[in-house]
C-alpha cells in the first residue's frame, strides 16, 4: 500500500501545509510521503501496513498530522478543488476553471451549500466532469487525527500528551506527532520537533495562485450562525486542541 522504508508519513487533512513539510522533511534527508485521507474500505488494510512497516524496519511508523483552523481548511480546500484539483485531474485550462469562471459572492453560496450537505465523495468530482459542481459533499472536509482514531479503534485524540508547542501519541505500531499549522508556517517549529534547522519549504501557496485577490474577497465574507454551528458541532474537538497550543 506505502512505500516500508519511509521515514515519516504525513497523513494530513487537505490544505495543511502537508506538501510543504513533505518537501522540508525529503530535503533534509528524510524520505516521506503524504496523504490526506484513507477510505474506510482500506482502514484495515492501512493498520497491516502499520504491522508490516514495524516487522521490517523493527520500529514504529512516525506519522504526522497537522492542525489547522477549519474555517479557513475548508475555505482553502475548497479553492484548491476546484481550481488546482480540475487543473491537475480534469486538464481544465486554470481560465476555465469553476472557481475562476465565477464570482466570489457566487463561489461563496455553492461552498455554504457543501458544508450544508456535509457528504464525503470525494471520487466523484475527479472522474465526474459535468458533475462535479453538482455534488453535494465537499472534498476536504475529512479529518485525518479522526481518521486515525477510527483506524486504531481508540480515543487517541483524549490520550495526546502535549510536548511543547505540539501533541504526540504512541501505541505499539505508530509514533504520532499532531502539529500545529499556524505554528508550521510562522516559527522555527521543526527544529525542537525533528531537530531540523531550516524553515518550512512553502509550496501551493493561495498567495501565488492566479485567484488569490477572489480568495481574499472570498474568505472576507461572513458565514451564517446555521454553517458556523455545523462547523463548529464537527470540528469541535480540533479547536479544543488547538486552543491548547
Amino acid at each position: 500500500m506505502f512505500n516500508d522504508n519511509i521515514n515519516y508519513l504525513i497523513y494530513s487533512s487537505h490544505k495543511t501545509c502537508s506538501q510543504s513539510l513533505k518537501n522540508t522533511l525529503n530535503n533534509n534527508g528524510f524520505l516521506t510521503m503524504h496523504l490526506h485521507t484513507i477510505d474506510k474500505n482500506n482502514y484495515i488494510n492501512f493498520k497491516n501496513y502499520c504491522y508490516d512497516y514495524n516487522k521490517k524496519n523493527n520500529k514504529k511508523l512516525e506519522i504526522i498530522t497537522i492542525l489547522r483552523n477549519p474555517f479557513d481548511r475548508l475555505k482553502s480546500s475548497f479553492f484548491q478543488t476546484f481550481h488546482t484539483d480540475q487543473i491537475s485531474f480534469l486538464n481544465v485550462n486554470e481560465n476555465d476553471t469553476f472557481v475562476n469562471k465565477n464570482n466570489f459572492n457566487f463561489l461563496f453560496n455553492i461552498f455554504c451549500n457543501k458544508i450544508l450537505n456535509n457528504k464525503r465523495e470525494e471520487e466523484e468530482y475527479l472522474f465526474n466532469k459535468k458533475n462535479e459542481i453538482l455534488r453535494n459533499g465537499l472534498p476536504g472536509m475529512s479529518e485525518s487525527l479522526f481518521e486515525i482514531d477510527e483506524i486504531f479503534n481508540y480515543n487517541i485524540i483524549n490520550n495526546l500528551e502535549i510536548i511543547d508547542n505540539y501533541y504526540y501519541y504512541e501505541n505499539n505500531l505508530i509514533k504520532l506527532y499532531v502539529l500545529s499549522f499556524d505554528k508550521l508556517i510562522n516559527n522555527n517549529y521543526l527544529k525542537t520537533i525533528f531537530n531540523i534547522n531550516n524553515n518550512i519549504l512553502s509550496c501551493n501557496l493561495s498567495s501565488c495562485k492566479i485567484y488569490n485577490k477572489k480568495y481574499i474577497n472570498f474568505k472576507k465574507l461572513l458565514l451564517n450562525n446555521e454553517i458556523k454551528n455545523l462547523i463548529n458541532d464537527c470540528y469541535n474537538l480540533i479547536f479544543e486542541l488547538l486552543y491548547q497550543i
